[in-house]
């Protein structure tokens, strides 16, 4: 059968890109196009005149409805109509904006003044605007943000290819684990070997949490039964659920609260591990090391009583809730913040695609939908899970539990390992407790004196709201994470869209050209934000707030001459509060504040309309936002996962909010120093004279890092 695919895959003929408007409108072909489109009345493509010649070209009797087939656009799409065209009105426009959304495609509409032959419609500076507003954030113009879902591809031309039955079951067909809430329930949560590793579907979140039968206790007697120390500590219920720890008296500065030898560090190990697993392993790229460990958690998971680990599996929670790679749709849909739907869609595609390689292809029904994992090559011994099926969630769920709980203990070169009983403490930026390695182990230590009652809290380390979303599945709200920041990807196009926001003019009275000139260029790979080296990610927030990389950037943009940047270093250039010169400043703190307006554009709601929502759902009640709006992102929140994408993206916009609070304080006190110079070649020179000479030119030699 194998090869019988093979030769009819190799008969086919090769896929054909066809275009539906040719670059001439008044060729003949383009003309009757046109009519048969009218005549039609619908979107299709061009008609040869026969069935025949239509199957030669279309590989169909008739010529393909395009608009039929919006739902292979895996790209954003900005739609534009003219109020005064008469030739495709707005009507025509709205009408492939309506059947865009309703197959999923992610589109935008704005309307025009502008007539159909209105040849100044690109430089319009209202359009340019928009355009603009169009700008990414940190993933470019084809930012995943703009997807409907958080592993959105365009499916494959071909016979196979059909209309999905929905917008939603194109996604929920190809990437399962971002489109619905998967509660992951392993078998009756006694497997034992030989048993199953599928998971099944749940919307029911009950499944989430612990058993009330499983006694977390008896995790401290099975710690204490493998050789490890107990002292000074007693488990908790959680304040949301699950469970942390607690000092059970006054604790000393130094006192080993906890100590794990080796036997209890769940880990993969070429001495204790059979090959087969190790094998598994390999095929998993170092950098993923959640996933490598996910394999043994598997494994030993699906050896149930017999495994020396079975007391603390069975505390692991069945479902993880907040974990975004297993969000539904909205939830992702809500985040509205590309950096992160974007790592979203990468582990998902990851995890998908390195199980089909694993099963091989054609096991399963080849989406990801049944048990893609299982069975491994049907060669004795070479099945670390003994036969057993286990499918894409059930290694999704491993993966998480991972993340949100394994140390790197031995360094990034050495396997992560699962510590339990020390993972149930949790995160704070100012711990009372640390983990240390000790002779044959690792050790939980108060870092300070601990009260009785008081809880213990464990820095996860100084991790942005993105790491703990994404990895651990909470945030830090309210601003107080001094390690959140918002990202923007470094664009000269980026800092005109800034100064046209804040009309920025030049010395002439007209709109400021951001023009990039060789020198300019120069300053800007000094600071490696251009050329092969460059770096071009920026950070927003942080104790700073502006990134001193991107207030250079302004600076030198803005200089109307090179003696306004040149000869000062690039330490110099970028010391925020440290301007050059007033006229320099205060055009370059005019564009920061633009970038920053910009970026708060880029969200489909205000901080405002999030608060309400926020509100709305702690309440228990379906507070909108006035008008309604229309936009899924503003819908009533559904969901504990919702909320907590409405908090995480709110986050953004009050760093963001802070940050133009902080270019506002700056511009206030350049306007207010009368000593500061003016800047240097600012000025027009007097007639017959030369404006006075830099020191030098660029930054000369660059420190060593």
């Amino acid at each position: 059968a194998a090869s019988r695919r093979t030769a009819a895959a190799a008969a086919a003929p090769p896929p054909r890109t066809f275009c539906v408007s040719p670059r001439d409108h008044t060729r003949p072909r383009a003309v009757l196009h046109l009519i048969q489109l009218v005549s039609a009345d619908s979107f299709r493509l061009y008609d040869y005149g026969s069935p025949a010649a239509n199957a030669a070209h279309y590989g169909s009797r008739k010529p393909p409805s395009v608009s039929a087939e919006y739902w292979r656009l895996d790209l954003p799409v900005h739609l534009v109509a003219g109020r005064r065209d008469g030739i495709i009105p707005p009507p025509n426009i709205r009408q492939h904006l309506d059947a865009m959304r309703a197959q999923g495609v992610a589109v935008s509409y704005r309307e025009f003044d502008f007539g159909h032959l209105d040849f100044t419609f690109g430089v319009k500076e209202e359009l340019r605007m928009y355009l603009s507003k169009l700008l990414r954030l940190s993933c470019g113009v084809n930012a995943v943000c703009w997807i409907h879902t958080a592993a959105a591809c365009m499916r494959p031309l071909g016979a196979a290819a059909q209309r999905p039955l929905s917008a939603g079951a194109v996604m929920r067909g190809r990437y399962l684990l971002t489109t619905r809430r998967w509660a992951v329930l392993i078998a009756d949560g006694s497997v034992r070997r030989g048993g199953s590793a599928v998971v099944t579907a749940s919307r029911d979140l009950s499944t989430a949490g612990i058993a009330p039968d499983q006694q977390p206790h008896a995790l401290v007697d099975w710690v204490l039964q493998r050789g490890g120390r107990v002292d000074g500590v007693a488990l908790a219920a959680g304040e949301f659920g699950g469970w942390g720890l607690q000092a059970s008296r006054t604790l000393a500065p130094g006192t080993e609260l906890i100590l794990l030898p080796t036997s209890c560090h769940l880990t993969y190990d070429e001495r204790d591990d059979p090959p087969s697993l190790l094998a598994l392993v390999d095929t998993i790229p170092p950098e993923l090391w959640s996933a490598r460990l996910a394999t043994k958690l598997i494994a030993e998971r699906l050896r149930g009583d017999e495994s020396a680990f079975c007391s603390y599996l069975r505390l692991l929670p069945s479902a993880l809730p907040g974990i975004p790679m297993f969000f539904q749709k909205r939830g992702v849909d809500a985040l509205d913040y590309p950096p992160v739907t974007a790592q979203v869609k990468k582990r998902c595609l990851w995890l998908y695609n390195w199980a089909n390689q694993v099963s091989g292809v054609g096991r399963g029904d080849g989406y990801g939908l049944g048990t893609v994992l299982a069975p491994l090559p049907a060669t004795p011994g070479a099945d670390p899970f003994g036969g057993a099926p286990v499918d894409l969630n059930a290694f999704g769920w491993a993966m998480a539990c991972v993340s949100s709980r394994a140390f790197r203990t031995r360094g990034p070169s050495h396997p992560a390992a699962m510590l339990p009983l020390i993972d149930m403490a949790n995160h704070s930026f100012d711990p009372n407790v640390e983990v240390l390695p000790t002779e044959g182990g690792v050790g939980l230590f108060a870092r300070r004196k601990i009260e009785a009652g008081e809880p213990l809290w464990l820095s996860y380390g100084k991790l942005s709201n993105d790491l703990l979303l994404l990895d651990y599945g909470f945030i830090v709200p309210n601003n107080e994470n001094p390690y959140d920041t918002v990202q923007l990807k470094f664009d000269v196009g980026l800092l005109q869209a800034g100064a046209m926001v804040t009309n920025v003019r030049d010395a002439l009275g007209a709109p400021m050209e951001l023009t990039l000139s060789p020198w300019k260029a120069a300053l800007l790979a000094e600071l490696r934000l251009a050329g092969p080296a460059a770096n071009t990610e920026l950070n927003i927030g942080g104790a700073e707030l502006l990134d001193g990389r991107l207030v250079a950037a302004a600076r030198i943009l803005v200089a109307r001459q090179e003696s306004e940047v040149a000869g000062r270093g690039a330490e110099r250039l970028c010391a925020v509060d440290r301007p050059l010169g007033r006229e320099n400043e205060a055009a370059a703190l005019a564009v920061l504040g633009g970038v920053l307006a910009v970026a708060l554009s880029n969200f489909a709601t205000t901080l405002e309309q999030d608060l309400v929502l926020i509100a709305g759902a702690e309440a228990g009640s379906a507070v909108m936002p006035e008008p309604l709006p229309q936009q899924p992102t503003l819908w009533p929140l559904a969901s504990s996962d919702e909320l907590l994408a409405v908090r995480f993206r709110a986050e953004k916009k009050r760093i963001l909010g802070a940050a133009l609070q902080r270019v506002a304080e700056l511009a206030r006190a350049v306007a207010a120093d009368g000593g500061l110079r003016e800047t240097a070649g600012a000025a027009a020179a007097k007639k017959g004279t030369k404006p006075a000479p830099a020191t030098g030119k660029g930054f000369g030699k660059k420190k060593p890092a």
